[in-house]
């Protein structure tokens, strides 16, 4: 054990496991590390601990090292992987960065400045703090009673807002804000840029925004992944001031009479979207018609909705919106799987579809390609024998309605023919065996084609110009793709398959 009383300095000091350093009002640590003990099953054997009345800079807290700020202020702590800072009875942390570990802000704790890389911060009954910037892997949790101010959420960083939690001017750069519980509120200003903020995690829960801005993002009322879908729909958004377009997404059950409902105290004249992320119709492959269920209350008829469509298994769906004659209620008429009548191919048929075209067309290519060493034998009938060819190429495809695929492809061809005499006339025949690998770029993801072929072909010029090609040709073809779905998870769906493919092709000309 290692005390630093009042006017003592302590600097580069490690502490094991087992060990303590106790910095007294007054006392000063420098540089310190902390190291502890973690067995194989993850759980803290034993602590190295740092106990801190009086000040600390640039500690490192270590995987089961413990750093206590109980009254004291720590400045410049760095919490790597399972090792955990506390900071309570007024104590103070500046610039803590969390690189795997946990910071808790326990009562009449402070902090100012943390960088979450990974790990998380935990803010407590009546601990605050100032200026968190989450970034990817890192996680904010503000409990009741908790305090977080000017928290700046980036891209794959968490911040989760209990009930009670008291969290005010959020900034989110394309990370995510969760409301979990009943009366969770965002107070003050918050700013969604891109990313998230998702009020769906239970049923039956109301939700607050004070003042919301919204230059991009979504907000959504349910659960978006296929595997956690909130599928009731009873849970209600109030958003006291909200500027900018927003993208909303909801539950309904439409069949019943129920949505997740929005309401919009103040905004100005703007175009929002809605999207359906579930209704029990989904299911059934089926549609609605001559309902009218209320989905968001707004101040005037200057705010309006457009609807999104949603990709559920086989097909996509898109609900019909109309607003009341004053324009303040807007309500859900009907589900349709598309426009024309005829249902609407979800992206993961599209996908399949526009593959399979690029398979065919690869197929195709090797024909082509074999095509050209059948016209140089009959314009060089002495060039007959060994050969090879290696080509590459780009070939642009149209699929349904406006979506085409770009294709690349890379390709080896060889060979041998020799003249033979056949019917009385002289043919020159051979074999060939190819290999072509393509890279696809498909309208909503990529992929890979590959084909592998061994055949035969015959070519025969005739004294006045006439001429006859044959081929025949047996492969195996693999196809492999991800797509993503136009859900609001934006689901990623991959797909493989092998297929055999032979054919037999002619061509007569003069």
């Amino acid at each position: 054990q290692q005390e630093v009383f009042s006017g003592g300095t302590a600097t580069d000091t490690t502490i094991n496991s087992g060990g303590q350093q106790i910095v007294s009002t007054g006392g000063i640590a420098n540089n310190t590390t902390i190291n502890g003990f973690i067995d194989s099953a993850g759980d803290i054997y034993s602590y190295g601990l740092q106990e801190l009345y009086g000040t600390a800079s640039a500690t490192t807290i270590n995987s089961g090292g413990q750093q206590v700020v109980n009254g004291g202020s720590a400045s410049s702590s760095m919490i790597n992987s399972s090792g955990e800072q506390i900071v309570y009875n007024s104590g103070t942390a500046t610039g803590t960065t969390i690189n795997g570990g946990e910071q808790n802000v326990n009562a009449g704790g402070s902090t100012t400045g943390t960088t979450i890389n990974g790990g998380e911060q935990n803010v407590n009954a009546d601990g605050s703090t100032t200026g968190t910037t989450i970034n990817s892997g890192g996680k904010q949790n503000v409990y009741n009673s908790g305090s977080a101010t000017n928290t700046t959420v980036h891209n794959g960083g968490w911040q989760t807002v209990r009930s009670g939690a008291i969290v005010t001017d959020t900034t989110i750069n394309g990370g995510s804000v969760i409301l979990i519980n009943d009366g969770a509120t965002l107070a003050g200003s918050t700013i969604l840029n891109q990313g998230s903020i998702q009020a769906g995690l239970d049923n039956d829960l109301s939700y607050t925004i004070e003042d919301l801005t919204v230059t991009g993002g979504k907000i959504i009322l349910s659960n978006v992944t296929p595997e956690s879908i909130n599928k009731t729909a009873d849970r209600r958004l109030t958003i006291d001031k909200l500027t900018g377009a927003a993208n909303f997404i909801i539950a309904t059950d439409l069949a019943k009479g129920k949505a997740d409902h929005i309401t919009i105290a103040s905004g100005g004249s703007v175009q929002h979207t809605l999207q359906i992320a579930y209704d029990p119709l989904y299911e059934s492959d089926d549609t609605i018609d001559g309902v009218s269920v209320p989905f968001a209350a707004v101040p005037g008829s200057g705010i309006g909705f457009s609807a999104v469509a949603t990709d559920y298994g086989a097909y996509r769906y898109t609900p019909t919106l109309a607003a009341s004659p004053d324009g303040t209620v807007w309500s859900i008429t009907g589900l349709d799987l598309s426009d024309s009548g005829l249902p609407e191919p979800s992206e993961t048929c599209y996908t399949a579809s526009d593959a399979a075209t690029g398979s065919l067309m690869i197929w195709r290519q090797e024909n082509n390609s074999l095509i050209r060493r059948m016209g140089e034998l009959r314009n060089n009938p002495g060039e007959s024998g060994d050969w090879v060819q290696v080509y590459k190429g780009e070939q642009e495809i149209a699929n349904i309605g406006t979506r085409s695929t770009t294709q690349r492809y890379t390709a080896i061809q060889g060979g041998h023919d020799s003249k033979v005499d056949f019917w009385g006339r002289t043919w020159r025949a051979g074999y060939v065996v190819g290999y072509l690998d393509s890279d696809l770029s498909l309208a909503h993801g990529s992929g890979d084609a590959t084909s592998l072929s061994i055949g035969g072909y015959a070519a025969w010029l005739g004294e006045s110009g006439h001429f006859l090609d044959l081929i025949i040709k047996q492969g195996r073809l693999k196809t492999s793709y991800d797509s993503y779905l136009n859900d609001p998870d934006n689901t990623k769906v991959s797909g493989s398959y092998r297929n055999w493919g032979t054919s037999f092709s002619a061509e007569y000309g003069w």
